[in-house]
């Protein structure tokens, strides 16, 4: 009974405390790995499917597929996530688009974009390490058809970065890292420590046509 009784008040002072904001509540939806780039890929091809391999290292967060091609995506698939489009945009037949797939547990394998017809395509694939593995958008994702669009964002902590179709060999902006710079795509990306007002990312080679600009929240 003593021992029956001792858990009781102490129980009883765990709720209490909690409740009365004394103690920390555990976040739903958080990772805390390292806040970076967790493993990237870049493959063009000419087929219907398109097939990029990742792997991470930090152990969760969120993977970005970005695609440009002449053609949209159909489905995009991986052992043990779930794909989901965020955003796309079509330019006079280039197609931009990105989608997302949470994280909890290090991923290494192949990731299968598949179109609704045989076309010119280049996909990156990243991984964000240490971000939300829910809720993890900053906003809405921005488009344009005439160059890299602004962002604006309401999280201080975000790792904000770009999709474009371009024409040849392209190199980052001041202040921006670059992800693929190759095959008529140019991704890169910045982490920011404040909010953003109409952040734009830019390019010191190459011009942004058909493009996406979004933003990632930092966990938990």
């Amino acid at each position: 009974m003593k021992k029956l009784a001792s858990l009781f008040v102490a129980l009883f002072s765990l709720v209490w405390l909690t409740g009365a904001g004394w103690l920390p509540l555990t976040k739903s939806g958080g990772c805390s790995a390292t806040f970076v780039l967790d493993g990237s890929n870049t493959i063009n091809t000419t087929a219907t499917t398109n097939v990029t391999n990742i792997t991470t290292a930090n152990g969760c967060g969120v993977i970005v597929v970005g695609s440009l091609a002449n053609a949209g995506i159909s489905t995009v698939v991986a052992s043990g996530l779930t794909f989901t489009l965020r955003s796309a945009i079509n330019g006079s037949g280039n197609f931009a688009e990105e989608w997302t797939a949470p994280y909890i547990t290090n991923f290494s394998g192949n990731i299968t974009i598949t179109y609704s017809a045989a076309t010119f395509s280049t996909v990156s694939s990243w991984g964000i390490s240490g971000t939300r593995t829910s809720s993890f958008f900053d906003g809405a994702a921005q488009t344009s058809i005439s160059g890299p669009p602004p962002i604006t964002t309401a999280n201080a902590n975000d790792f904000i970065y770009s999709l474009c179709s371009t024409g040849g060999t392209n190199t980052a902006g001041s202040g921006w890292t670059l992800i693929n710079g190759l095959n008529f795509q140019a991704t890169e990306y910045q982490i920011v420590f404040a909010t953003q007002t109409a952040l734009t990312p830019t390019f010191t080679s190459g011009t942004g046509t058909v493009c996406i600009t979004d933003a990632i929240v930092k966990g938990p």
